[in-house]
């Protein structure tokens, strides 16, 4: 399940990775502001409205975590690749 911020990106080399995780952030605060502005307005207090942005939340940093875990991961494939190269 690869999400929007990966969309594109290279994760063979530390500068797609590094973007991927970029984006990842980028995409996670948007979402993030996405909510908080969904819930500043008149009707904010209502329970409904606030059980809602909580899910949203959590839903944004579950995928966060995917997003950016994926160029963690081969990051540490590579690492551990050119490890078992130098031995």
């Amino acid at each position: 399940m690869a999400g929007a911020a990966l969309q594109g990106q290279i994760l063979d080399n530390a500068d797609g990775r590094a973007a991927a995780a970029s984006a990842a952030g980028t995409n996670y605060i948007q979402s993030l502001s996405a909510v908080s502005n969904s819930v500043t307005g008149a009707d904010g207090s209502n329970l409904s409205t606030l059980t809602k942005a909580q899910i949203d939340v959590t839903t944004a940093e579950t995928k966060y975590q995917v997003e950016l875990g994926m160029p963690k991961k081969a990051a540490d494939t590579t690492k551990k690749a050119a490890e078992s190269m130098n031995r």
